[in-house]
């Protein structure tokens, strides 16, 4: 019990029977014991509603409707303590458990601070037993988003601002709850404690539902205003985030790039044009490689074999065999693979070798196309003109013996094109027409191959200066839609290659298709979520499964314990969403893991609301409801505005059931602790490099996999439609989710810090996503809340939220005006002030950004095995790589995050087999240290 000495409320109140207007004032001592006291209400509402006598009220009554009959029936606060009692004992057991496991098994719930993939400072503090639910907050913003990244960031963000809003939920019951507790002769058969505080406690067309809309106003109120703050505060660590040194602030991705620049040497001419040399470091245009990626794809498999062979070799002392079904019989897998692999390098350097001189004189494909249908598109021949290719030799040769300077240079070009292709040749060998026939139609495929080399339609250019990426990127640089089209350039290792240079044409079905697909599943989906529902209607089960009844006659207890199902099948059933969304969002070809999240997150949204609220509420006949609203669409508003209110408890006991079982299990880590187990008896585990790597799917505890923030922010949305809806109508409500709120900051913080990766990053992507949706769902609550108060005949209700639903539509439009914009792009002066810091300094590594874009079959011609004296030096060299970010500033964080993925290149590359020198080199990157940056650039100098 919580006493409450306040002033609660102050309401002008207008007795149903008297039209002169009565002010009260009350100043009530009470506590949240005395709103669930019967009698105390029946007193407060003669008082509040200034009735002269008993027989008036009854006087003005009507006869219990049918609505009335459900209220009555209801047990809200019966279930709620039922979820709290049987979900909140499992999570609290759970907790205490995690409290005192966490500090005695660091290897499972302190993963960053010994696994050298993720290793973070901030791990090194686990604070006390339960002190880390707090302590965690203390730490700054700038050190988070060098630690968990951005996007972490973001979301811990959207968990404080559900937590802020549901605080003005608070805020308005206290005066709220008083209110809708009132007594009236309508609800006087209403007894459970929830409904009595809830607006569905109120009569229609009682004046007390103005305050609804007032809640409204206030909530809604703070919610874009709350907006606002947060979009400053997302552009000032946006900015933070674009002026750190990565690979993706320098780079740009080009998409739809013209035939005639599809090679890097030209592309990059041209955006030395537009800028200046100095300020263009490279441009990768990228190439269709399918059979070198096949080729490499074997090559790392048998590399893995090869070293996993030389493992049982080294440890058991015994040399494996395995069957040759060339051969048809056993053979020495060490020798075997060893010559298949030097064959395999041989192969794949000579194509890379190819790839790279197609590159460079590509320049030989474009001169032949335009001089072949530029220079001369037609010969005359007779009363008829033909094209070059496709005349006669008699026609070609009376054309060649013009000697013409244009004829001269296509004569030129062609030897050119064929002294590339087949080396040396001699004019007078060269047959002409089939020479101009061959390079005119088919001049790609002759210079580069059928299969691989081909040029892509898409590339990357990285920069020198953060001013002039970001100038590239605001820029229109062709006069014709979707070519040269500049886009952010997402982190190399995070590169969906197979989409990269995907014509404009070919996204464009793909988003269509992936749009049909989402709206198939989510009309079939309904199915489903329809019947789970249904569950948690006890009477409903009674009725369709005649043994059931029995059941729970003979066993009453059993009844709460079936109330429970129908959200814990309904949370299971939605796991799978993310899955099958992840696949409509590939088709429609996204770059990066972080793009297809944002896409994900918004298809995921859209598919909770509706199957959420829309399906829930039309659970009981989907095919007629839905019928109805094809006939009528402008019934779905009055339709959810009589079903939602009803939903209320449903809706909160879904939410701690995701919420007490969801953080309960991912800070014990159980799904991950089962596949660690399981990976630790199956798959390769002779070498810690063996043990480090995922099989099958199972990732070791070395190596944790990343964090879902697209299934993540898509549930929160969720949370806020609750908390948005049922704020105003059922005060009650906002006390849940702010415990909801709490437990999942205080639990996702400390997940972040010490378990998690801080990659992939898409820089904010999803907080952006995530407020275009909540401006929506408020304009969908509002209009909800209209149609709700027109329901239970409030007029002056319903008009007090009419220019609230026009001022978050105004509201919506000036956000979409530039915030977005502004909180997308660096600003020109601070990116001229960083880069004149940067060259006075001198000590930018510029040069550690060269080959970042380049496709990964393309970077490494040979490979060998590696052996385990080097993958101990590597140990130690891996263990070295502890980063001080309280210690750092911004800009040395955003160079030490590019200066350990140059780490891993090189690390790849010094695989091959190391001399004693090259092991010297690794062993002393462990006595590296961070303190002076100029040393480090030095070091990856000399590396």
């Amino acid at each position: 019990q919580i006493p409450i000495k306040s002033i609660l409320f102050f309401f002008h109140l207008y007795s149903p029977n008297n039209p002169r207007p009565q002010t009260k004032v009350y100043l009530l001592t009470m506590s949240f014991h005395d709103f669930f006291e019967d009698n105390g209400m029946a007193i407060l509402g003669d008082r509040f509603l200034g009735t002269t006598n008993a027989t008036d009220m009854v006087a003005n009554a009507t006869a219990p409707s049918a609505t009335s009959e459900d209220l009555s029936s209801r047990d809200d606060g019966t279930v709620l303590l039922n979820t709290l009692t049987v979900y909140g004992t499992i999570f609290g057991v759970m907790f205490i458990l995690f409290c005192i496991l966490r500090r005695y098994f660091q290897s499972v719930y302190n993963v960053r601070q010994w696994s050298p993939n993720v290793m973070c400072n901030l791990a090194n503090d686990q604070h006390g037993w339960i002190s880390w639910f707090w302590k965690n907050r203390n730490v700054s913003e700038d050190v988070m988003l060098a630690a968990v990244g951005m996007d972490a960031l973001c979301l811990l963000r959207i968990l404080d601002f559900g937590l802020r809003v549901t605080m003005v939920g608070i805020f308005n019951s206290l005066w709220l709850m008083p209110i809708y507790a009132v007594e009236s002769i309508e609800t006087a058969e209403i007894r459970d404690r929830v409904v009595k505080v809830s607006v569905a406690h109120v009569p229609d067309g009682n004046r007390r539902l103005i305050a609804t809309a007032v809640a409204a106003w206030i909530l809604f109120g703070y919610a874009m205003y709350q907006i606002i703050q947060d979009f400053k505060w997302f552009t000032v660590m946006r900015n933070k985030y674009l002026s750190t040194f990565r690979e993706q602030n320098y780079s740009v991705y080009v998409r739809g790039i013209p035939p005639e620049l599809r090679y890097n040497q030209a592309l990059r001419e041209y955006f030395c044009e537009v800028f200046s040399e100095s300020e263009i470091l490279e441009a990768r245009v990228g190439v269709y490689i399918p059979k070198l990626e096949k080729q490499v794809a074997k090559r790392e498999k048998l590399v893995e074999n090869l070293e996993h062979a030389m493992n049982i070799c080294d440890i058991k002392g015994i040399r494996p065999k395995h069957l040759d079904l060339v051969q048809g019989r056993r053979v020495d897998s060490i020798d075997t693979y060893s010559k298949e692999l030097e064959e395999l390098n041989k192969e794949i350097s000579n194509a890379i070798v190819k790839i790279e001189n197609m590159q460079s004189n590509s320049k030989i494909v474009d001169d032949l196309e335009k001089a072949v249908k530029g220079a001369f598109p037609t010969i005359t021949e007779g009363d008829e003109e033909t094209h070059i290719s496709d005349a006669s030799p008699a026609a070609f040769q009376k054309f060649l013996k013009g000697g013409t300077r244009l004829t001269n240079d296509l004569t030129r070009v062609v030897i050119d094109a064929n002294t590339f292709v087949m080396g040396e040749v001699n004019v007078n060998d060269l047959n002409p027409v089939k020479a101009i026939h061959d390079i005119g139609k088919t001049s790609k495929e002759l210079l580069l191959g059928a299969e691989d080399g081909l040029p892509r339609e898409s590339g990357f250019v990285t920069f020198t200066r953060l001013t002039t990426a970001q100038a590239a990127l605001q820029m229109i640089h062709h006069p014709s839609p979707y070519t040269m089209y500049v886009e952010e350039a997402p982190k190399p290792d995070d590169i969906y290659w197979k989409n990269v240079g995907k014509a404009h044409r070919d996204i464009t079905v793909g988003r269509l298709l992936g749009n049909v697909w989402t709206i198939l599943l989510c009309v079939f989906w309904t199915v489903p979520v329809a019947f789970i529902v249904s569950l948690g209607s006890v009477n409903v089960l009674k009725k369709k499964i005649p043994f059931l009844a029995k059941m729970v006659d003979a066993m009453p207890f059993i009844e709460p314990l079936l109330k429970q199902v129908s959200p814990l099948l309904l949370l299971g059933l939605n796991s799978a969403l993310p899955m099958i969304l992840e696949l409509f969002g590939k088709l429609e070809g996204p770059i990066s893991t972080s793009v297809l999240m944002s896409k994900v997150f918004v298809k995921l949204s859209i598919f909770l609301i509706i199957q959420t609220f829309f399906v829930v509420s039309i659970s009981a006949n989907i095919a007629d409801t839905i019928a109805a609203w094809m006939e009528n669409p402008q019934e779905i508003i009055s339709f959810l505005a009589a079903t939602l209110p009803s939903q209320s408890t449903y809706f909160v006991q879904l939410l701690l059931v995701s919420t007490f079982l969801g953080m309960g299990f991912e800070l014990l880590r159980v799904i991950p602790v089962i596949k660690a187990t399981i990976r630790r008896f199956v798959g390769p585990n002779l070498t810690q490099k063996e043990r480090n790597k995922p099989f099958m799917g199972l990732n070791p505890l070395s190596n944790p996999q990343e964090f879902e923030f697209a299934n993540t922010c898509a549930n929160a949305i969720i949370y806020f439609m609750v908390s948005f809806v049922y704020s105003p109508m059922s005060p009650v409500t906002s006390y849940f989710m702010a415990f909801c709120y709490i437990l999942l900051g205080a639990g996702y913080r400390h997940q972040f810090i010490h378990i998690y990766p801080n990659t992939p990053d898409s820089g904010g992507k999803v907080w952006t996503g995530f407020i275009s949706i909540v401006q929506t769902c408020m304009l969908i609550v509002e209009l909800t809340l209209v149609g709700y108060l027109g329901i239970k005949k409030a007029p002056a209700g319903a008009l007090l939220m009419v220019p609230l639903i026009i001022t978050t539509l105004l509201f919506n439009f000036y956000i979409r005006q530039e915030h977005f914009r502004v909180a997308t792009f660096l600003p020109s002066s601070k990116a001229h002030t960083l880069d004149n810091k940067n060259e006075e300094e001198g000590c930018l590594p510029i040069r550690l950004l060269e080959g970042a874009y380049v496709q990964p079959a393309l970077k490494i011609k040979e490979i060998h095995p590696e052996t385990m004296e080097l993958q101990e030096a590597q140990k130690i060299s891996q263990l070295g790589k502890v980063e001080d970010h309280e210690s750092m500033n911004d800009y040395d964080r955003g160079v030490s995050d590019t200066k350990w993925n140059a780490n891993e290149a090189f690390t790849d590359m010094y695989f091959l087999t190391p001399s004693q020198s090259e092991a010297e080199v690794i062993s002393d990157e462990s006595a590296h240290s961070h303190d002076s940056f100029c040393s480090s650039v030095a070091f990856h100098n000399q590396l």
